[in-house]
């Protein structure tokens, strides 16, 4: 049917093709007393198979829906809860029903990053046993990887941002950047305590010189991330969550650090 310039088109759908094909014959109120309905537009009868959705040999129905803007699919899944609770209690016996949608995405996502961080993390713990020669060490190291990953959070309530699945990424990939300064400033005590050792007030020393480094890579950094928190809503939460702990780490890293160090050595 054309309305105006633009074209509507009407699907009729039956069981017998002479029922539908009778239906280009029926009466439109117009100016002059009744139209045949065939009279606005074209009539055409096509035949289209029937689809039946199985999942493991049974036979579903999917119900999709889209949310207003602004709103999260976590609220709206928090607000249907209580009513998919209910209509699940009350169907039949040998009907199932599964809710999908962000949740399940969710789900399966979190699974797959959880399984590759497992292996990504047992090769930083490598990789820090060899570079440190320490057990000690590399398990202080990674205490603060632990600790930095703890202040993305708190970057994601003093940012306000949505805790979902991109701030979970941030906050677990903050995991080997966080490290860096603690490595940094680690390497420099080492070396001081090379050829003799160190004292109280040498350590010192050592701190401040690497407060530089470790101030001027934590900035850099923070630097980068500046146009996600200002201008993406998608990545603001991964900007919030490793901005958070990268102010962390450089903070960590010259008092956490040298404090473990010298009570190790009982300066």
């Amino acid at each position: 049917m054309l309305d105006g310039n633009k074209e509507l088109p009407i699907k009729l759908r039956g069981a017998s093709s002479d029922s539908i094909e009778a239906t280009q014959f029926l009466s439109v109120p117009s100016l002059e007393g009744f139209d045949y309905s065939s009279n606005y537009g074209e009539f055409e009868i096509t035949n289209q198979a029937n689809f039946v959705s199985r999942d493991g040999g049974l036979r579903q129905n999917q119900v999709a829906a889209w949310i207003w803007p602004g709103l999260l699919p976590s609220d709206t899944e928090k607000y249907l809860k209580d009513k998919i609770t209910s209509f699940e209690a009350e169907l039949p016996p040998g009907y199932i029903l599964e809710v999908g949608g962000e949740a399940d995405a969710r789900g399966k996502s979190q699974s797959n990053i959880f399984s590759s961080a497992i292996l990504f993390f047992v090769l930083i713990i490598v990789a820090l046993v060899s570079a440190l020669n320490s057990f000690r060490q590399a398990g202080l190291i990674l205490s603060v990887a632990l600790w930095c990953t703890g202040l993305a959070f708190l970057g994601l309530t003093f940012g306000q941002a949505n805790f979902g699945f991109i701030g979970l990424v941030g906050a677990i990939g903050l995991a080997g950047l966080s490290i860096n300064d603690s490595i940094v400033v680690l390497s420099h005590i080492k070396e001081s305590n090379a050829n003799s050792p160190i004292t109280k007030n040498e350590l010192v020393e050592v701190i401040i010189r690497s407060t530089r480094h470790v101030v001027t890579t934590s900035a850099t950094t923070i630097g980068g991330f500046m146009p996600l928190l200002i201008t993406s809503i998608f990545f603001q939460p991964l900007a919030w969550a490793m901005a958070g702990g990268v102010i962390g780490s450089a903070i960590i890293a010259l008092f956490y650090i040298p404090a473990c160090y010298a009570i190790s050595k009982k300066l």
